[in-house]
């Protein structure tokens, strides 16, 4: 088959890149090139010589003509545009933003924010669980009257270790021969008899050193955390509880081999304490005038103290007797031993001041008045 001439005033169809405009502000003012896109040329010429035209008019705009024959990357695009910067008015952001539209680069992927950069609003949206459902008037924390533990109803770690609490408090700690076994453990009475009628029982009394070790440690630290629960106290630092010496009355169980603590005193050497004295008046004559009463304890009155130090070599930080022993002389047996052995070749004499007690409770004031006869002092811990 053969292809039939196309005419001299039909050119080949010219495909632009982008609008006719936009293709003329690219192309230089030119008489030649103007020329030849003129569709009625009354110009006839051979076709040799049109063919020769032809190249020479490809060869002048080949730089800036966009022919469907040639196919031009967007890197050459860029390449040649940015020849015609120095040649064209036109401003690098017009062209940078014209090349930019239509390339077609890969999305950035969105960055991963670690798990610990939580936000406020990831922690509101994080779901809560009702752990307890109110279904009575009745508080969820209690605090047992007895024992003075306070727990949640309904948690069974709460009610395991309220039970096992209120056990030793009424019944006292257990007391094995592995204990008494240890090192430094000290027999200081045997057949102790307390109590009266049905309740009258005999034990020992029992005394170790504060800075003992191993198993006696472990049931010391059983001891006064069930000591200082029950009486709200504080925790004895380190340096007292070593400088410290225990005394404990012991009981046999009826129930098992063991034996129980059913009392426990806590005596250490102290410096200086306070005389304990009567609710103070405006015309007290029994406070010196440079000094003023104190108040110790705002229990059922309060406990008043003369500020002024005076030398108490004994002192007792921690009484304690089991809820079903009280009233028995155990706490007066207990504080009988400390006297006689916490100073060594030493026996101390409460009633003319030579013991005192550390912010006693109000049971604890009460067995330091009738044992003391009123010549117990008072002492702050360090």
């Amino acid at each position: 088959m053969s292809s039939s001439p196309i005419p001299r005033h039909q050119k080949p169809t010219k495909r632009t890149y982008g609008s006719s405009n936009r293709l003329k502000s690219f192309l230089p003012s030119s008489p030649r090139s103007t020329a030849s896109w003129t569709a009625s040329s009354p110009v006839r010429s051979s076709p040799l010589q049109d063919e020769k035209e032809n190249k020479d008019e490809t060869s002048s705009i080949g730089s800036y003509d966009i022919s469907q024959s040639t196919l031009f990357n967007k890197l050459d695009l860029k390449r040649k545009a940015s020849a015609l910067y120095d040649e064209i008015p036109v401003p690098r952001k017009t062209l940078d933003a014209f090349f930019s539209a239509s390339s077609t680069r890969p999305a950035k992927r969105p960055k991963l924010r670690p798990r610990s950069s939580a936000t406020k609003d990831d922690l509101h949206e994080v779901p809560l669980v009702q752990m307890h459902l109110a279904l009575s008037s009745k508080p969820i924390v209690r605090t047992c009257p007895t024992c003075n533990l306070s727990y949640t109803l309904g948690t069974p770690e709460d009610e395991g270790l309220h039970k096992r609490h209120h056990a030793r408090v009424v019944a006292g700690i257990e007391w094995g021969k592995a204990e008494e076994a240890s090192k430094g453990v000290e027999v200081v009475e045997e057949g102790v008899v307390v109590g009266k009628g049905k309740e009258k029982a005999k034990g020992r009394v029992l005394a170790f050193e504060g800075s003992c070790a191993g198993r006696l440690k472990a049931k010391l630290d059983t001891l006064l955390e069930t000591v200082n629960t029950e009486l709200t106290a504080p925790s004895l630092s380190p340096e007292t509880l070593a400088a410290s010496k225990i005394f404990i009355f012991v009981l046999p169980s009826g129930t098992s081999a063991k034996e129980k603590v059913v009392g426990c005193v806590v005596a250490q050497r102290i410096d200086r304490a306070m005389r304990v004295v009567a609710s103070p008046s405006t015309n007290d004559d029994s406070l010196p005038d440079t000094s003023k009463a104190v108040m110790i304890d705002s229990d059922d009155g309060g406990l008043y103290c003369d500020p002024t130090p005076l030398p108490t070599p004994l002192g007792i930080s921690r009484l304690w007797t089991s809820a079903q022993h009280r009233k028995k002389g155990i706490a007066s047996v207990l504080l009988n031993a400390g006297c006689r052995r916490t100073v060594y070749g030493c026996e101390l004499d409460p009633e003319k001041g030579q013991v005192a007690f550390s912010q006693p409770t109000n049971s604890g004031r009460g067995i330091m008045m009738r044992w003391g006869k009123g010549g117990c002092r008072i002492f702050t811990e360090n």
